[in-house]
C-alpha cells in the first residue's frame, strides 16, 4: 500500500496535507489492508510511504492520530466516471476515492488537469475522446468529436488520441440496445476489431462501452480488454461467466447507473440521508443522486441479465472492477 491510499480513508481526509511534510502516525487503528483485518495497531507514514505497522510505534515529530474506534483503509478506486472539473477530483478524495478512471474527457480539460499539482484531489487517467461513429454514442453532448467511419483510419484514430493524452482507449459500441424504436448507428464488427489491434499496437488497453448481451460478446470476441458496463437485458446466458473467462477480459458492471436505467428506486435516494455523507453532498448531488433515467418508469428495461452476469462473472473468477459512471443519474 501507498500513503496516497491510506491518507485519503474517508475519516482521515483532514490530515491529508500532512502527507508530504510531517511523519504521521495512527495509533490504536483498527487496519484493513485489503487481504485482512487487524484489529488494533499503529501505523507510522513518513515521506510518502508507509514506515511501519505495529504496536506501540513512536517516532521524532510525528502528527499524533488517535484511531481509536476508527477504521484505516486503502485508498478506493473507481474505474469509470466522468470528470468534470477538479471539483469532482477533491469531492472524490474526501469520500475516499484515491483514483479515478475517467471515461471520456476532452482532451484540452485532460491537460490541464494533469498538469496540476494538487494533493487534495484523486490522480486519474483517462480514455479522453471515445472510438464511435458519425451520430453514435458520445456524439450527443453538446460538443464535436472525432469519428471513424472505416477500419483503415483504426491507427490513426488510436495515435490521435494517444497525443492528445490518452492512457487507455475507449470504444463505443451500441450493437443490440435501442430505447423504443430509437437505436443509434454503432461501429461495423471489422472497424471495432480495427480499433482494438490498433490500441494493442501501441500497447493500450481497450474498454468497451457495450448495453446489450450481443454487444458484449461481439466486443470480447473481438479483443476487447474489458467491458464498461453489464448489459441490461432480461436475461443472461448460462454460459456467459466462462465466456468472458476463457477471453482472459475484465468488466467494469457500474450496477448503481444501471439500476438508475432499469427502475425508479436507484441507491442512489438512500446515500442523500446518511448522516455521515450529509455535509459533504451540495445541492446537486443530492438531485443528481435523486435522479433516475427516462427509462426507469417504463418498465420496458430490465436489471435482471446484469445481475445474474455478475454473478456468473463472479463464480468464473472473472476480474470485476467496481465503477459508478458518475456524474450520472443515481450516482455522483
Amino acid at each position: 500500500m501507498k500513503t496516497s491510499l491510506l491518507c485519503a480513508a474517508l475519516l482521515f481526509a483532514p490530515v491529508f496535507s500532512y502527507c508530504q511534510k510531517t511523519p504521521i502516525l495512527f495509533q490504536h487503528v483498527r487496519v484493513f489492508d485489503g487481504n485482512q483485518v487487524i484489529p488494533d495497531t499503529d501505523v507510522l507514514i513518513e515521506k510518502g510511504l508507509i514506515k511501519q505497522v505495529g504496536g506501540n510505534l513512536s517516532a521524532e515529530r510525528a502528527k499524533i492520530i488517535d484511531g481509536t474506534g476508527k477504521t484505516l483503509l486503502p485508498g478506493l478506486i473507481d474505474a469509470h466516471v466522468h470528470v468534470h472539473g477538479a471539483d469532482t477530483l477533491e469531492q472524490a478524495l474526501i469520500f475516499g476515492v484515491t483514483t479515478e478512471f475517467d471515461m471520456m474527457m476532452q482532451p484540452r480539460l485532460e491537460s490541464r488537469l494533469k498538469a496540476e499539482d494538487n494533493d487534495r484531489r484523486a490522480s486519474f487517467f483517462s480514455a479522453g475522446l471515445p472510438a464511435t461513429v458519425p451520430g453514435g454514442h458520445g456524439t450527443e453532448y453538446g460538443f464535436e468529436i472525432p469519428t471513424i467511419t472505416r477500419a483503415s483510419e483504426a491507427q490513426s484514430f488510436v495515435d490521435a488520441r494517444l497525443r492528445e493524452g490518452s492512457d487507455y482507449i475507449k470504444i463505443m459500441d451500441t450493437t443490440g440496445v435501442s430505447f423504443g424504436r430509437f437505436s443509434r448507428p454503432t461501429l461495423s464488427r471489422q472497424t471495432l476489431e480495427a480499433v482494438i489491434a490498433a490500441a494493442h499496437e501501441r500497447h493500450r488497453l481497450t474498454v468497451v462501452h457495450i448495453g446489450s448481451v450481443e454487444g458484449a460478446r461481439e466486443a470480447i470476441e473481438s479483443g476487447a480488454d474489458g467491458l464498461a458496463h453489464i448489459f441490461h437485458d432480461p436475461s443472461s446466458p448460462q454460459d456467459f461467466g466462462q465466456f468472458v473467462a476463457a477471453h482472459h477480459a475484465f468488466v467494469i458492471p457500474t450496477l448503481s447507473v444501471l439500476h438508475a436505467v432499469c427502475g425508479p428506486d436507484s441507491a442512489g435516494k438512500e446515500l442523500v440521508s446518511d448522516p455521515y455523507l450529509a455535509p459533504y453532498l451540495s445541492r446537486e448531488n443530492i438531485s443528481r443522486l435523486k435522479e433516475t433515467f427516462p427509462s426507469a418508469n417504463t418498465g420496458r428495461i430490465s436489471c435482471k441479465g446484469g445481475t445474474q452476469a455478475v454473478l456468473q462473472l463472479q463464480k468464473a473468477n472473472v476480474l470485476i472492477v467496481a465503477g459508478t459512471d458518475a456524474p450520472n443519474p443515481g450516482t455522483t
